[in-house]
């Protein structure tokens, strides 16, 4: 097994996270080792049962699935140790140990403003998130938010009116790719 896949099954782990990565590594040498550590050494380090069965038996066609999605144009996955995951974000004690990036990777470290709110908003809160994203946008600012409908969707729209970049956040969709 290489590296990449490794770090997909640590992805794909329920509730690894950065802090408890490096509590797992303080009881294995490697990430590599990880996968080859016992229950007992894996629960020294702070895994729950559910992390501990994963590894020993990770969904092998759901990382097969998410090779296949790093094999196309634009698609990369960044780790946590990479230079070009965000410094801000892999700060955080609870960060993803990695992204799926679908574009530019460096994008995510521009300075940005997020932009999130209602799936159902009035016209103008619509209208005045479009508005704000623009300006914020034509001041230097990437516009980030998620691809709802409502104030995201305007967002982003604002963001791309003033000529800038804009970044969608999307939660964990597991194996479905499009």
């Amino acid at each position: 097994m290489d590296e990449l896949e490794t770090w997909l099954i640590l992805m794909r782990a329920p509730g690894i996270h950065a802090g408890l990565l490096r509590k797992l590594l303080e009881h294995v040498p490697s990430v590599g080792e990880l996968l080859r550590a016992s229950p007992e050494t894996l629960r020294a380090g702070g895994a729950n049962n559910s992390v501990v069965a994963w590894l020993q038996a990770p969904d092998l066609a759901l990382i097969e699935a998410d090779l296949r999605w790093l094999e196309q144009p634009a698609h990369h996955f960044l780790r946590i140790d990479s230079p070009r995951y965000p410094k801000l974000l892999a700060d955080l004690p609870d960060a993803p140990i990695g992204l799926f990036v679908w574009g530019d990777p460096d994008a995510l470290n521009l300075p940005q403003l997020a932009i999130v709110g209602s799936r159902n908003p009035t016209a103008a809160g619509n209208d005045n998130a479009r508005q704000f994203a623009m300006q914020l946008a034509q001041a230097g600012l990437a516009i980030t938010s998620g691809l709802a409908i409502g104030i995201d969707a305007a967002a982003h729209r604002g963001a791309l009116k003033a000529g800038s970049r804009t970044l969608a956040v999307c939660a964990d969709v597991g194996s479905t790719y499009t």
